[in-house]
């Protein structure tokens, strides 16, 4: 037969005594540790600040970048302006989303509105630019050296275009 367990007895104080020994012993940190909580709180608000505030400049950049793409193709019930006056319109849409947050699908949207309103040198230097700040960018490098190589080919530089061409390859 089993031995029965017996249960221990708590010998001592109830909590209530716990409770004011442990107040009694934090009393001389009482300043420290107001400080401390202030300090977290504090940390724990700008951080759901900046959260917030860097989530609502991501989608007014994302709203503006999709209006562009709206007008320069003038899709999904956008009045068909003259073709011209839609790129217009596109470009300075992609400019204010660029302006916001600097995207590489912004910054090619600006240079491809600038290529078809026949700005060849802005939109080389646009495309330039998207190249050098983004260069890890799978989607938009290739096609900002492709537009390069169209470029070039306008101005009737041959071997500018041959090496635009190989880079857009080797992206």
């Amino acid at each position: 037969m089993p031995k029965v367990i017996k249960k221990k007895v708590k010998s001592g104080k109830p909590e209530q005594e716990d409770l004011q020994r442990l107040i009694h012993r934090a009393a001389p940190y009482g300043k420290k540790m107001l400080y401390a909580s202030l300090a977290a709180a504090l940390l724990i608000i700008s951080a759901a600040g900046f959260f917030f505030y860097k989530k609502g400049v991501n989608a007014d950049a994302d709203k503006l970048e999709y209006e562009a793409y709206r007008q320069y193709y003038s899709l999904y019930g956008v009045k068909p302006l003259v073709k011209v006056e839609g790129i217009r319109a596109a470009l300075e849409g992609y400019k204010k989303a660029y302006g916001i947050r600097k995207s590489a699908i912004a910054l090619y949207g600006v240079a491809s509105c600038q290529y078809a309103l026949g700005n060849y040198a802005e939109a080389a230097a646009s495309l330039s630019e998207l190249n050098a700040k983004f260069p890890d960018d799978e989607r938009y490098v290739p096609l900002a050296y492709y537009k390069m190589a169209l470029i070039s080919l306008k101005a009737g530089k041959a071997e500018e275009t041959t090496r635009l061409t190989e880079l857009q390859s080797e992206a």
